[in-house]
């Protein structure tokens, strides 16, 4: 609603058990504008698995969202940003770019503040910046003022794929 209100779109990266389970919300995000991508079946860990495991996360990802939108995932967001070469080349075989962020607003630590998401943003580098951020409470309390400070830096908030490669 944030977004909506505030005529952003933004990348989604999402979980394919999260997507299973919530298939209308994922409808209503996909149909509102916002792209779409992989976060992994079940947030496993990518040093911590096998290869054939995290290849089996991504696929099963993209299936379930194929399943439900009809489009294909192309960008994984590793769980966790735990990643190794082993990841980055699985990632070339599948055809996927691999993506991270450069600004974490730290909203999944058990009590963080919204004034505290905002502090820690805002005082990054937002130019080309890859935001992340969870859908919890501070953060969306936190987002209507981080979007009118970002916007008054004259930075557009756009989706991944509008940003250069």
């Amino acid at each position: 609603k944030v977004f909506q209100d505030n005529d952003i779109k933004i990348t989604f990266f999402v979980s394919g058990r999260w997507a299973e389970n919530h298939p209308d919300l994922l409808k209503e995000m996909y149909q509102a504008g916002h792209e779409i991508q992989s976060h992994g079946y079940s947030h496993k860990l990518c040093t911590q698995n096998s290869v054939e495991t995290i290849k089996e996360e991504i696929l099963k990802t993209e299936q379930a969202i194929l399943d439900i939108l009809g489009v294909k995932t192309n960008v994984f967001a590793p769980p966790s940003g735990d990643y190794d070469e082993t990841t980055v080349e699985l990632c070339r075989s599948l055809d996927y770019k691999m993506a991270l962020w450069s600004a974490d607003t730290i909203d999944w630590r058990e009590g963080s503040p919204a004034g505290g998401i905002k502090n820690r943003i805002l005082k990054k580098n937002l130019n080309g910046a890859v935001v992340l951020m969870h859908p919890k409470a501070e953060t969306v309390k936190a987002l209507p003022e981080l979007i009118e400070k970002i916007r008054a830096q004259k930075i557009a908030i756009v989706p991944l794929y509008r940003l250069s490669h």
